[in-house]
């Protein structure tokens, strides 16, 4: 009744201020505290949910004094799991609007990162090139690839669709060695690394 998409305080000063029962109450007195002193906050009687089954709190963060400010809403439903026949079960649950939280943040720099890209030469490399890629990715290293059925060609597209500074490239030659080709994918220079030293030496060029 009282959710409307029209801008202002349509309803102020005609709607009653709701009156908690003492359990309520203390609950909600409890969530103040809790937020005194760590979260800005302002108790707002006309906050409104959409969904009927909300129950006690309901909260939204907003981000400036612009009209559609809130970037993220919720609220709790202790009584959802049972309505449904399931057992009393607390709960809590909210929504983040992604593109209100990118226009919120406002004009960023754009910080380029390097990345290498992991290619496959031919199909018994796959499953060395995949775990390679793994390793790096475990190790902080922004890697590409994971197409490795397709042929070279199209994983190179890839590295280059992907703005990748580097190709490390896995053949029947390298893998027979235990080592992996690094190739500069600006200057075109490349040289082997031994799968032991792959993660420090990516790091260090990147």
């Amino acid at each position: 009744m009282l959710d409307c998409k029209i801008d202002g305080a349509r309803f102020a000063g005609r709607v009653p201020t709701m009156q908690l029962c003492p359990e309520c109450q203390e609950h909600f007195d409890t969530v103040q505290a809790l937020l005194k002193g760590k979260i800005d906050y302002v108790v707002d009687p006309m906050l409104v949910r959409g969904l009927d089954y909300y129950s006690r709190t309901v909260f939204e963060f907003q981000a400036g004094d612009v009209s559609q400010n809130a970037i993220a809403a919720g609220g709790r439903y202790d009584t959802l799991v049972k309505n449904m026949g399931g057992p009393a079960t607390p709960a809590i649950g909210w929504a983040m609007g992604a593109e209100r939280v990118i226009l919120a943040r406002g004009e960023q720099p754009v910080t380029k990162r390097k990345s290498v890209c992991v290619v496959s030469l031919e199909k018994p490399c796959n499953q060395t090139a995949f775990n390679l890629m793994q390793t790096l990715r475990e190790a902080g290293v922004r890697t590409e690839g994971g197409l490795f059925d397709k042929n070279v060609k199209g994983q190179m597209k890839q590295a280059d669709r992907c703005g990748a500074s580097y190709a490390l490239i896995l053949g029947g030659d390298e893998l027979a060695k235990q080592v992996a080709t690094l190739k500069d994918l600006t200057t075109g220079e490349q040289r082997q690394i031994p799968f032991a030293d792959l993660v420090s030496e990516v790091k260090k060029v990147l």
